[in-house]
């Protein structure tokens, strides 16, 4: 499962549901706004460009951040023995899926669902 929001976490769980690890990295709009803060320097803004090589920092910042984020989830998913299930959930999980080159299913109330599940509702 992928959770992707202001974090990008990808949790493994095994055929029983038990959690088996994990990863966490920063979220598309973290990463670009670490790029402006860190730097002084870079741009931050919530446009979105093509995935290509860039002529202009903004765009650049885009496909870097977006390309990052796939790229975690495609090196979480090539490291396992077997072949496994991917569930996007979050807020950018519609943008990150399109890079993404592997069967998946989008559900972006995931979370919510879990939680009525635990306590004993339903959305």
């Amino acid at each position: 499962i992928a959770d992707c929001g202001t974090a990008i976490t990808v949790d493994l769980l095994d055929a029983g549901g038990n959690h088996r690890g994990g990863f966490i990295s920063p979220g598309l709009t973290l990463m670009k706004q670490a790029l402006a803060q860190g730097t002084g320097a870079l741009p931050f803004n919530e446009t979105h460009y093509a995935v290509a090589p860039a002529d202009f920092t903004e765009a650049a910042i885009y496909a870097g951040t977006l390309s990052s984020a796939a790229g975690l989830i495609e090196h979480v998913l090539k490291a396992q023995a077997e072949t496994v299930p991917l569930i996007l959930t979050g807020g950018d999980a519609g943008l990150i899926a399109q890079q993404l080159a592997l069967p998946l299913v989008i559900d972006t109330d995931l979370v919510l669902q879990g939680l009525a599940i635990v306590l004993g509702g339903s959305l």
